[in-house]
């Protein structure tokens, strides 16, 4: 820790409510609450989006006659959120070169032509701001001419790739050409002008409708004779008579201002006086043309296609309309004549993607869970509802599209949302985000949370690696046969919420055997610590008990406790280890009051998560009576202080967090992690460490009462 004195907040501030106000509106600033985009999305691309995230154009299947030394070229745009190195991974089997705002950045080699396709890692040193990728692919032996292209982390840093060209603004996704017998490109495009740059070159997919289409009405050449709807967004100024005009195969529904228009003859003409605002304006019918005086717009947040009106089908002819207002929204798929369906735009096979754009509001992932737990429980520690509002809309943004998210992998390849949520491939994908939905729900499950608590939990009882005991561990991934003192925390909480509100003793009873199976392969009996890792290749700990990893354990053990009977047949051994771990804590406590990212190494840098995470453990174990008041609250409230000294600035902005972490049987490893500011593994528990100080103090002045 590196702050002066006149930065922390703790020589200006020493209210800790106050000081949980200032980091809250400092994290809710830096991470306001934009929805999701909504992108144009073309389904004709050459270039096809796999379940990995990666996206591969085979041009030898487009083309098998072409010839050696042939050309075709695939553009898209990128836009980079700060400056720094981006990576970005490419596989061919040879002839590729990318450019990156029209300079040569990458060349593929001879080695690519030996392994007829080596998975390459190309860094790009990008300013903030907008940038071309421009890639020349040459045929160099027949059934050779392909390339692959994918972030650098497909599910945990998901890069979005958005189409070039004026014509293709704002929409995602890649153009692509067909073959040329030679190098057309002596001098690479701006991918920001328009496509006709070059006029023998056409781009796919194709953005237009061919003559004979443009001759029908746009619900007709999507949906042919089937039902259809269409929706705008209409903003009335001042109380005026809108005018609409609205003719199709059969009987019409227009539902605009709240109230329900029908014709049974296929045309329908009404004046309508509408209040100042913004109104829906949705339409239904069959091969219906419209015609209106009013000033429509698209949805918010609908970007790439053209306005005013999103159109959606095919659908029954029997679909219950008595609340229409239930259609307009994006946040939900909807049942289609032939299966789910969702949002398109009036141009060839053209639909609406959503796409997460934002660094954090809106994001799955284990450290946001953490984050919003903590803030959830301050906000209501604070009694402000703005906080608690804030958190749940985070939650909803993920969990209402979820239904979607699953339906957009199998139809496209790659969501551009919920990314983590859709591949459960580790613990962290699920238990830690999860377990903060159900905090979050105040015991009222809706049909979506539902639907996603179920299916984690039957991941996490019946899918998750174990070893023959039944305790979690990591077997098939880049941490292969070990297990390791994080997965308590990602595991252990959704357990216990679940078993709550599902009322399923299994997962309680799960949930309470974890902790004495990962007593024997990671309790370091002689330090009463955990070793961060255990590895079954060894068979040996790892020994190394790192901060967070020990915080991670003691907190879900209190986590447990805290919803754990008495007379539950574990809960004896688990008092036990909570007692005999805590002591072994206590006692590596630095001499600021804070913990250190090695514990039992005060030359490592003392780590502000771990230190949250300890001081929630000893105060809830405090509050149930079964941690000495006297000894352990003199620790709580000298970590706090160190907190408010030494993390935490003036602005609410957290300190020394260790960055996410790998493993390693050499403390040296940990001691090199360098702790970063405001990363989310340690503002949200930081909060809730605030939340648990509080609470403490409470619990003692009752005492004492």
């Amino acid at each position: 820790m590196c702050l002066k004195k006149c930065q922390a907040i703790g020589c200006n501030i020493t209210n800790t409510a106050n000081i949980l106000s200032i980091i809250a509106n400092r994290y809710t600033a830096d991470n306001p609450p934009i929805p999701f985009s909504f992108r144009g999305f073309s389904e004709a691309g050459q270039v096809q989006c796999s379940q990995n995230g990666s996206y591969h154009i085979d041009f030898s299947l487009q083309f098998p006659d072409a010839p050696r030394g042939a050309y075709a070229y695939v553009a898209t745009r990128i836009y980079a959120k700060q400056n720094g190195p981006h990576g970005i991974l490419l596989t061919s089997p040879g002839g590729t070169e990318l450019y990156v705002d029209g300079n040569l950045l990458y060349r593929s080699s001879v080695q690519d032509e030996q392994a007829m396709g080596r998975q390459n890692h190309v860094e790009m040193e990008l300013k903030q701001g907008w940038h071309d990728l421009f890639f020349k692919c040459k045929n160099v032996c027949r059934g050779q001419f392909w390339v692959t292209i994918s972030g650098n982390s497909p599910k945990w840093a998901p890069m979005l790739f958005y189409a070039p060209f004026q014509e293709r603004m704002e929409q995602c996704g890649f153009a692509s050409t067909t073959c040329f017998e030679s190098d057309i490109f002596e001098v690479i495009p701006s991918l920001s002008e328009q496509e006709i740059q070059n006029p023998s070159v056409i781009w796919y997919p194709v953005q237009t409708w061919d003559k004979e289409q443009l001759q029908f009405s746009p619900s007709y050449r999507l949906f042919g004779h089937s039902s259809a709807m269409a929706w705008a967004k209409l903003q009335a100024n001042y109380a005026e008579n809108i005018y609409f005009s609205v003719h199709a195969d059969d009987k019409i529904l227009l539902y605009t201002g709240g109230q329900i228009y029908t014709a049974e003859n296929g045309s329908l003409e009404i004046n309508i006086t509408l209040s100042p605002g913004e109104h829906d304006v949705l339409i239904y019918g069959k091969n219906f043309s419209i015609g209106t005086n009013a000033s429509l717009k698209l949805p918010p947040s609908v970007q790439g296609v053209p306005a005013p009106w999103l159109y959606l089908g095919p659908l029954s002819d029997n679909l219950d309309l008595s609340n229409p207002i239930e259609f307009c929204t994006l946040y939900r798929l909807f049942d289609g004549q032939d299966g789910p369906t969702y949002w398109r735009a009036d141009l060839p096979h053209m639909v609406i993607r959503p796409c997460l754009e934002n660094t954090g509001f809106g994001k799955w992932s284990y450290p946001y869970g953490v984050t919003l737990y903590g803030l959830l429980e301050a906000a209501r520690m604070l009694k402000r509802q703005d906080l608690i509002d804030y958190t749940k809309a985070h939650a909803n943004q993920c969990v209402q599209l979820y239904a979607y998210s699953r339906w957009d992998k199998e139809t496209y390849g790659y969501p551009n949302i919920n990314q983590q949520l859709l591949w459960f491939s580790a613990l962290d994908d699920v238990g830690s985000f999860g377990s903060f939905v159900l905090e979050s729900t105040d015991g009222k499950i809706s049909e979506a949370i539902h639907l996603l608590s179920k299916n984690i939990a039957d991941y996490i009882q019946t899918k998750v690696e174990r070893t023959p005991e039944g305790a979690f561990f990591r077997l098939n991934s880049s941490c292969a046969q070990t297990m390791w003192a994080d997965d308590l925390y990602m595991s252990v909480p959704f357990l216990v919420r679940y078993a709550t509100l599902f009322q399923d003793t299994a997962a309680l009873d799960d949930a309470a055997k974890q902790f004495l199976l990962y007593r024997k392969y990671l309790y370091m009996e002689n330090e009463h610590l955990f070793s961060h890792v255990y590895d079954f290749r060894r068979k040996a700990q790892s020994y190394v008990p790192w901060g967070r990893g020990n915080g991670w354990a003691l907190f879900s053990l209190s986590e447990l406790l805290l919803h754990l009977e008495k007379t539950h047949p574990l809960y004896a051994d688990l008092i036990d280890l909570f007692q005999e771990f805590s002591d072994g804590i206590l006692t590596r406590q630095g001499t600021h009051g804070l913990w250190h990212q090695v514990i039992n190494d005060a030359s490592t840098y003392e780590e502000t998560s771990c230190t949250a995470m300890i001081i929630c453990a000893f105060s809830r174990g405090i509050r149930l009576g079964i941690l000495d008041a006297q000894k352990y609250a003199k620790a709580v409230f000298r970590a706090w202080e160190g907190l408010t000294l030494y993390a935490i600035d003036t602005y609410g902005n957290v300190h020394g967090v260790c960055r996410g972490s790998f493993y390693s049987f050499d403390p040296e490893y940990y001691r090199d992690l360098n702790p970063i500011t405001n990363d989310p593994h340690g503002v949200g528990i930081v909060l809730l460490s605030g939340v648990e100080v509080l609470r403490l103090q409470d619990t003692l002045k009752q005492k004492k009462g």
